[in-house]
């Protein structure tokens, strides 16, 4: 597992490969301007992700299900579309993001995510 600033980093690199690595602007203040921006992506991709693991540990039932919350990483970004169209008006309701979580079975997915994790490590003692 990376420490917090190599999960950053990655992020952070993630977001400036999305123009084929091409360096946006041609001076100093657009390419400054452009950095800025790339660190305020990824600011709001920590807030989301800490924003969904905080609203599951409130609901979680017991310690095992909050000791697995406490273990991810909320530098993650694989389940965000980085690239696509992007349509910012909406008649959701303020709260969409409580009632995706509220009817999501994330107990199945973290037993899933544990299962291929042990399953990584068998084989990983077996190829040694």
């Amino acid at each position: 597992m990376l420490n917090r600033g190599e999960s950053y980093n990655n992020l952070y690199r993630a977001i400036t490969l999305l123009n084929d690595g091409e360096l946006r602007g041609k001076s100093e203040i657009e390419m400054e301007t452009w950095n800025q921006c790339t660190r305020l992506i990824a600011a709001i991709v920590h807030y989301y992700n800490t924003f969904i693991i905080n609203s599951l540990h409130e609901i979680s039932l017991n310690d095992d299900e909050k000791r697995f919350l406490e273990s991810l990483s909320p530098t993650a970004w694989v389940h965000i579309l980085l690239l696509g169209f992007f349509q910012f008006f909406s008649n959701a309701p303020a709260n969409w993001v409580e009632e995706c979580l509220n009817q999501w079975d994330w107990k199945k997915n973290s037993k899933e995510i544990v299962d291929s994790k042990r399953k990584a490590i068998v084989e990983k003692k077996k190829r040694n």
